[in-house]
């Protein structure tokens, strides 16, 4: 059993590693590796700034206030109330 999932997790690692570097991905690698040369646009700096800054509090905003509202809106209208009167269908 150990056997044939190690050889499972080789087969997968190897095929990942195949399509990572196949010919569709080619420009992005390129990109990837002359980033910071010559001509690069060096965005680094604020997309680090941006998640430094920006992200933590958009995350922790909506991790928050999502399920405030959700909270809210219980407190005020109330759970939903259904009638099981009538024809009841019955599904297989």
């Amino acid at each position: 059993m150990l056997k044939t999932l190690l050889m499972f997790f080789g087969l997968c690692s190897t095929l990942f590693a195949l399509t990572a570097v196949s010919d569709e991905n080619q420009d992005l690698l390129f990109t990837m590796l002359a980033y910071g040369n010559e001509g690069s646009v060096n965005l680094d700096e604020i997309f680090v700034a941006l998640q430094t800054k920006f992200f933590k509090k958009a995350y922790l905003g909506i991790i928050t206030i999502v399920p405030l509202f959700f909270l809210v809106h219980y407190l005020i209208i109330g759970p939903k109330e259904f009638s099981y009167k009538g024809k009841k269908y019955y599904f297989i």
